[in-house]
Parts: C-alpha cells; structure tokens; sequence
C-alpha cells in the first residue's frame, strides 16, 4: 500500500519557528494593524502620531521578514524588531540635543518621553473625545500602535499563531468604541476581522505548504484546511454581526481611558467654577461666590484674564488648544508671536494672591513676558501664549504687555494667511447662506483685514440687532440633537439672542470667512474690585475672539454687548475721529517696515473665500493619506521594478536563437518558482515536463504551450549547430552576409515562444490562491535577488 505523503510527516505540521521569511503573512499582520488602529483617530481632533506609526510598523515587518528568512530565531527576532521600535521613536520624539539625532537612544531620551507620556495624561485627563493632539499624544499613541504591530508580528507570524493575535488587535477597537461618542463605522470593524481571518487561512496554507507544497497554492483545500477556513469565516462572521448590532443598539455613556478624561477632574478639591470646556453657561448661571482669583494689577484698563485658547470647531463645541510646553523651574519664555519691535507697548504687572484653578491652567493678561510662580513649575506655550504649571500654584507675579497699536497702523497691515491653516478654517456646517448673508451685511464696504474686524465687532455689538441673553432660542420641535448643534449658529444669526460664546463664535467664523487668522479664547472678566485688590467668581466667565495680525500678533476683540462685557479695546474702536491715540504716536509711523508682505489679495471680497475654507480644511484631511497612499504604493513598486529591469536586461543580452530560448525559461522557471512551483533549470526538458506535470495540473491549452516551450529549450541546448559553407571568394561581401543571417536565424518556434511562456504562467496562476499570487508580484524573486534581499523559500516537501 502506498504511503500517504503526509502520514509519515505529521511533525512537519506543527509550526516550524525559524521556516522562513514569511512574507504573507507578514504583510496580512501589518495590514491588520493599520485596519485596527484607523479608529483611534476618531478620539482626537487630529493624527499626528501616523507618519511614526506607519514607519514603526515597516520597520516590524522589514526586520522580521529579513531575520526570519535568516533562520534567525523568533526570541532574537522580536528583540531585534523592539529595538528598532525604540530606535524610531528616538529619532522621531527625542529631545532637542539628542545625540547623532537620535540613532542612539539615551537617558535623556527616556526622561524625554517620561515628560511626554505626562502631558498626554493630562490631555487625556482633561478633555473629551475628539480631544487636542499634542505632541506628547502623538507619542503615546505612535508607541501603542507601534507595540501592537509587534505583538501580532511576534504572535501571529513568529509563534504561529495568528488567532491569539486577535486580542492586540482586538484593543485599539475596544479603546475607540468605549472612548468615542459614538458606535463604531462598520467600516471600522470589517477590514480588520477580515484581515485577521485571512491571517488564520494564511496560516494554514504555510502549514500544508510545509508537508504539500503541491496542494498548498490549489483552490480547493484537504478537509483541515476547508474545516479551518470555515471555521475563520464563521469567527469573523459572527464579530462582524456581533459589532454591526452594537451599531444599531444606542450608545451607553461614554467610557475613559483615565479618571476625569473629558470633564476636566472638576470634581477634584482644588478646582472651583471654571471648566476649559467653551460651553460656559454653567458657569455664567452660577450663584456660587466662592473666589477662584484673587489680585492685584497695575493696569488701570484691567483686560480680560485668559486661560485657553481654542482653533478646532465643530457641532456648536470649541475644541481647546492643548499646550506643548513643558513646564520647568526656570523657562525660557518665549517671544509673542508676530510682535515686532514698532508696535507701542506699555509693561505692566499681574500679582496672583489666591487661585482655585486646577492644573495646567493659570488666569493672566497676554502677552506674558516675565514671572515668577511659587509651588509650581511653569512655562509658556509658544503657539497660543498660553501660561501652564505642573501644580496648582500658591501664588504668581507676571509681567505682561499692553499692545497700543492705533487703527491707522492696523489699517495698513495686508491680509496674512500663510501658516495659519488652523485658524482660516470654516467648517460646512458653518457655510449657510443666513451666514454668508449677515457676512456680507457686517462687512458693508470695508477692504482692509482691520476694517473687517471692527465692522463685524460693531455689527455683533450695536448695529445688528443682536442682544445679550443667558437664556438661547428652544430649538425647533422635532430637531433632532445633531442637527441642534451643526445649525447651532444658523439659529444664533436668526434669533440674534445669546451670551458671549455664540458672539465670540459668529465673530471668528466672519474672520476666518474672510482670510483673517481667528481663534476663541476663554478665561474671566477682570472681577470686582474690593479694596486695591480684585476678585474673580465663577460667573466672571467670559469668551472672546482673537484676531491675527502681522506685525502684531493676536488681539483681542468684543463683540459681545456691553452690558456684559464692557468697552472694546482702544485699538479696536475703528477709523473715527473719536479713535483714542496711543500714547507715544512717534513709534507708529514707520509702517512700512512692519508691513508683511501680502499672502493673499487685498482685495478680499471679491473671492469665494468660504468654498476656500473648506478646501483648506478638506485638504488638510486628505493630503496626509494621499502621500502616506503614494509613499506605499512606491515601496511596493520597488521589488517588481527590479524585477522588470532584470528580465529586461536578460533579453538584450540574448544574442542567438540558443540564448533567446535559455533566457525565456529562466525568467518563465523564476515566475513559476514565485507562485511556489520549484523548478530545477538545469534538469533536462524531459524530467522538467515530468516536475511540472505532477506539480502543476494545467488546462490542455497551458500544457500544449508547456510542451512547445520545453522542446525548445531542448532544441536550443541539443540540436547541432548547422554549418555553413565559405561562399566564393568574388561574392565574399554578399556570402559572408548569407552565412552571419544563418547563424543567427531563429528557429521556427522562436517567435511564438515568449507567446508560449506567457500562456504556461497564465495556467499555472489560474492555479494559485490570491495570497501567492499577490506575493508573486509584489516579491517576485528576480528583483529581491537584485536588491540583495532575502528569498522567501518554503521546505521541501517529498521527492524533492
């Protein structure tokens, strides 16, 4: 009785550690990770962490790929891939004087990334989803995908394992539905879970593979393989209707990674009145008298205290900036950003008694030049100029300026939208014709960014018919609540009745509508002055809008009424003759040397600069995934494009009928072997038809190819050569002609040969599952052997 081919090699079965580089399956695992990590994305107002992540992902593969196809062992190739992990995020999120930028990872470098790691807690602590993006989130984030990318690699492809590499996979989705507001997509859900049961049938072929390398690409499977697919088909089936019903269940509340993620911690003993959230309506109600500051200032004018300052918008909620400084004992403060040295200033002092404020906040005037804080350490963010500490303060003394720009010197400044992407979008929610309209009607005839500004501040504040209410407009019956909050300025602009957000809200999307940098900030009116000193409570909220402008930087605009918020800045009130001057006219003169040069057309109002908003804000979602698409699609065509350019160079150098013949098999033999059909080139035509009668089961039309190509090489490699005989020595020049056009004639197959080979490897891909098929174009051997990279090979099965 014959022996069955598997029954004496049961061993081979069993997961063979170091068998090979294992590319599939190493590009399945991979592909797995982006599919599960995608989700993240939606917990955060933006990505930051994806051109990390996506490089700590290759290099996983790459060296995995590289060690296992050297029979490296799987502890020694997940070491080697964690180090290069680390390598990556050294080089990427290192410390300013990292050394050799980077390659080598030091203790700095982890004191660093311990600094990191604590300001994404505190962003994670401190706002809801979609929360800031920091730097030290991208971190966090690009290291936890990047840790998932190696425990599936070393679960699933160095152990052989793929189905217990279900559950890193499974932890970004779980994170993402119990952080989001929402169910998942399930375009969310089914890419990964289809990606992981392609990595159960991957496995399961390499397994065949290893004891029937001749079943191992055919469609139809043995009954383990059939009964594994299907079992993978079912898993993934009943997840993905398992996840897809949670979709239509509604959601539960929503869940955080860490206490106080999204509300702040406000019920922690040390905070009072004041969340960073810009929806300060229970703020402004509250009855609550409990002093949250306390002070004293030189300024006789007492400007607002500001605290956050927020650029993302959407669905009637500010997103607040969070802040990249880091705090310290002794910062370096920044300078304010786009202050030049023409603009009149005037220095005065802010000294902090007593503040109820919970970390990182702290209340002061901008722009903050100078300070001292006692029990904490502190900075300023250079973006926003924004103060921060690590701990909540006992007392501070900041040093800050007061800008007394006149509106003739603002007049003259162009308008300035380069670098200020953030801050010129508007969302489509936003972009109603009730909007464009009460645009147009704030504006009136004004030209200049400056002119713009103040009209919008007086049409908002006096002249629109606008007034000052804590109580909004009830929202239409039948509304549901999403469309309550994307039509949420709609219905301010219609019922012309709100408090200071929706008024410093309507005034930046004005702005930004018309190519001026704007952005909402939120903090506290100056308080009640008792005695020399000043009291802030909880109802001292306050929100008003910042305007850019270059040579100047963010001022501060009003246009809330007021009845609630008091006069407007001086350099605010407009070209009037009533317009205050600054107190030293002598320093405005030189405008010239200030004004930037123009970004953007004066003339603004003759442009859609609506429509161009929202093509910022669409570019600025696409264009990341189109290069990070387009950077993919190049490193996937660099194997093939060897490979192209080997096969090229074999036929050019392909003199004769013999060497045609030679070189067609090689590449048609490599093509083969790269869709896991070995063939020995050197065996001779009759044991190669045999080798591959037995391994490849071809439809008539491919076998009949095969045979013509095999008698091919047979004739290129044993026919004897026909010699022709020296012509006559008078017709030499002509005879010599006949006799080189001889030796080099073509057989009669030669011209249908590369026709043949074609139609031998169409038949035997007609043969292969999509996973060899896909490995045979994107790592076709040629090319790796050309780039000196390590061939993917599988062990050898019986008889060979």
């Amino acid at each position: 009785m014959g022996a069955d081919p598997g029954a004496g090699s049961m061993t081979a079965a069993q997961p063979d550690l170091r068998g090979g580089a294992q590319p599939v399956a190493t590009l399945l695992a991979a592909a797995a990770v982006v599919a599960a990590t995608l989700p993240l994305g939606r917990l955060f107002a933006a990505s930051p962490w994806w051109p990390t992540a996506l490089v700590s992902i290759a290099v996983v593969a790459g060296l995995g790929l590289v060690l296992r196809a050297r029979r490296i062992g799987p502890t020694t190739t997940a070491l080697g891939q964690l180090l290069g992990v680390v390598i990556v995020h050294s080089v990427a999120f290192g410390p300013a004087d990292r050394p050799l930028g980077g390659w080598v990872p030091t203790w700095s470098t982890v004191l660093h990334w311990r600094t990191l790691t604590e300001q994404a807690g505190r962003t994670i602590m401190e706002n809801a989803a979609p929360a800031p993006a920091p730097v030290g989130i991208a971190f966090v984030i690009s290291a936890a995908v990047a840790l998932v990318a190696w425990a599936t690699d070393v679960v699933a492809v160095g152990s052989r394992m793929p189905a217990v590499a279900g559950l890193p996979l499974l932890t970004p989705l779980l994170t993402a539905v119990a952080n989001g507001s929402a169910s998942l997509a399930v375009g969310d859900i089914v890419p990964p879970l289809l990606l992981w049961g392609a990595m159960l049938v991957e496995q399961e072929r390499d397994w065949l593979a290893s004891w029937r390398p001749d079943l191992a690409g055919a469609h139809r499977l043995p009954a383990r393989g059939r009964r594994l697919g299907a079992g993978a088909a079912l898993v993934v089936a009943g997840l993905v209707l398992g996840l897809a019903g949670a979709a239509t269940i509604p959601h539960l509340p929503q869940r955080y990674i860490a206490d106080g993620l999204g509300r702040g911690d406000l019920a922690a003993g040390n905070r009072v009145g004041f969340s960073p959230d810009t929806d300060l309506l229970q703020d402004l109600r509250s009855g609550d008298r409990t002093p949250i500051l306390t002070y004293t200032s030189d300024d006789a004018e007492a400007p607002p205290l500001r605290v956050t300052v927020s650029s993302a918008y959407g669905e009637a909620h500010w997103t607040p900036r969070t802040t990249t400084a880091i705090p310290s004992q002794s910062p370096v403060l920044p300078r304010p950003p786009g202050l030049s040295d023409q603009v009149p200033r005037v220095e005065s002092h802010l000294s902090v008694s007593q503040t109820s404020l919970g970390k990182p906040y702290v209340a002061s005037p901008v722009p903050v030049v100078w300070g001292t804080v006692v029990g904490a350490r502190w900075n300023v963010d250079e973006a926003s100029g924004v103060p921060v500490v690590d701990v909540v303060p006992r007392s501070y003394d900041l040093t800050y300026l007061s800008l007394n720009p006149t509106p003739e010197f603002l007049a003259a400044i162009p308008p300035t939208g380069r670098g200020f992407r953030e801050n010129l979008v508007v969302p489509a929610e936003v972009r109603t014709p009730r909007f464009q309209a009460a645009t147009d009607a704030a504006i009136g005839a004004a030209r200049t960014p400056y002119e713009q500004a103040v009209n919008i501040q007086q049409w908002l504040r006096e002249s629109g018919g606008f007034s000052y209410s804590l109580e909004l407009a009830p929202v239409p019956t039948g509304m549901s609540e999403t469309v309550a909050k994307r039509t949420a300025l709609d219905r301010f602009l219609e019922t012309k009745k709100g408090y200071c957000v929706q008024f410093a809200t309507a005034m930046v999307m004005m702005a930004r509508s018309e190519g001026i940098p704007a952005r909402l900030a939120t903090g506290f009116l100056p308080g009640s002055l008792v005695g020399s000193a000043r009291t802030v409570v909880a109802s001292d909220a306050h929100a008003w809008p910042e305007l850019y402008f270059e040579g100047v930087g963010w001022l501060r605009f009003e246009p809330t009424p007021s009845v609630r918020s008091g006069p407007v800045p001086r350099y605010a009130g407009g070209l009037t003759p009533a317009t205050p001057t600054a107190p030293t006219p002598s320093a405005l003169t030189p405008t010239t040397t200030v004004t930037p040069t123009p970004s953007a057309p004066t003339d603004r109002r003759d442009t859609d600069t609506g429509t161009d908003a929202g093509a910022l804000a669409q570019e600025s979602v696409w264009t990341p995934w189109l290069r990070i698409a387009g950077g993919l699609a190049i490193l996937l065509s660099i194997v093939p494009a060897a490979a192209a350019a080997v096969r090229a160079r074999r036929r050019a150098r392909a003199q004769d009928a013999a060497a045609v013949a030679e070189a067609e098999w090689l590449i048609l033999a490599e093509r083969l072997a790269d869709l896991g059909l070995e063939v020995p080139v050197a065996a001779t035509p009759r044991q190669l038809h045999a080798r591959m009668t037995d391994t490849a089961v071809l439809d008539r039309e491919s076998s009949d190819a095969l045979r013509r190509v095999l008698l091919a090489v047979e004739d290129a490699r044993y026919a004897v050569p026909v010699v022709v005989p020296a012509a006559p020595q008078a017709s030499h020049a002509s005879g010599a002609s006949h006799a080189s056009a001889a030796s080099n004639a073509a057989p009669a197959w030669e011209p249908d040969l590369r026709a043949d080979a074609r139609t031998v490897l169409r038949g035997a891909v007609s043969l292969r599952s999509g996973g060899m098929r896909a490995r045979a174009v994107l790592l076709p051997r040629a090319g790796l052997r050309a780039l000196r990279l390590p061939v993917p090979t599988r062990r050898s099965g019986p008889g060979e």
